[in-house]
């Protein structure tokens, strides 16, 4: 997938990512990046947002995820990949 990720430039206690183009595809013993554009895509409307934190849930998180109105939810990439490749061809 493609990942733009976000982190303060002292410390790790936050970060924020944005993955999208989500593909999957069976392992043959080799990858190369030219392998990859031939991967289906996984479902998902839009991007996947992560974001991450140590401790408790920033301010400014809150306020964007309002702002937003974004949801909280599960995107488990790995499952879905391997739905989406047990799929493949039916």
């Amino acid at each position: 997938y493609m990942r733009a990720g976000y982190e303060p430039p002292f410390g790790n206690s936050v970060r924020v990512t944005f993955d999208q183009s989500i593909r999957a595809g069976k392992y043959t013993g080799q990858l190369s990046a030219m392998d990859v554009n031939g991967w289906p895509l996984i479902d998902v409307p839009g991007v996947v947002l992560e974001l991450k934190f140590t401790d408790r849930f920033p301010n400014w998180m809150h306020v964007l995820t309002e702002t937003f109105d974004l949801m909280r939810g599960s995107m488990p990439k790995y499952v879905e990949c391997l739905t989406l490749l047990n799929h493949v061809g039916d």
